[in-house]
């Protein structure tokens, strides 16, 4: 099985319930070959349906196994897009489960890039609850999260005088 084929068929098995449970439709789905060294990149779009089409949600998954990138993304019209670590932030208290397989060997195993997926699936299904239940305030809620951990530390020396 090829790379493009392992991909296409985990990424519909790992984000199946986005379609049968939420109503997201595949929007596009790309896998190029970079000239530049960086190998193969592959990326999946779904989104909310026509019925929802206003609220612009959506869901990405995209991997650069070369460059051992893996990210999924949800985003709405309104606000942008946000890393699965950081909806997880906001929503769980238990660290953000890690990678169990090394990209280059997924890209080669549709086994361990089934894995790699679901696994980023499963946080989504997880901690996506008001993600699909379109609620305005999440946005606001990572917003606020992401500003804060922009915002600099205040300064401190750690001496003290007297």
């Amino acid at each position: 099985m090829t790379f493009d084929e392992s991909f296409c068929a985990c990424e519909e098995e790992a984000l199946r319930f986005l379609v049968d449970e939420h109503g997201f439709v595949r929007a596009r789905r790309a896998i190029e070959r970079g000239g530049d060294g960086d190998g193969v990149h592959a990326a999946v779009v779904y989104r909310a349906s026509g019925i929802d089409a206003e609220s612009g949600r959506e869901v990405a998954l995209s991997i650069a196994p070369l460059r051992l990138e893996l990210h999924l993304e949800i985003g709405c019209a309104t606000a942008g897009t946000f890393s699965i670590e950081e909806l997880h932030a906001i929503e769980r208290r238990e660290p953000f489960p890690q990678r169990i397989h090394g990209l280059y060997d997924a890209m080669l195993d549709a086994e361990l890039l089934l894995a790699e997926f679901s696994r980023l699936a499963g946080v989504l299904r997880g901690c996506g609850r008001r993600f699909f239940n379109d609620e305005p305030q999440l946005w606001d809620d990572l917003i606020a999260a992401r500003r804060s951990r922009e915002r600099p530390a205040p300064h401190r020396t750690g001496c003290r005088w007297g």
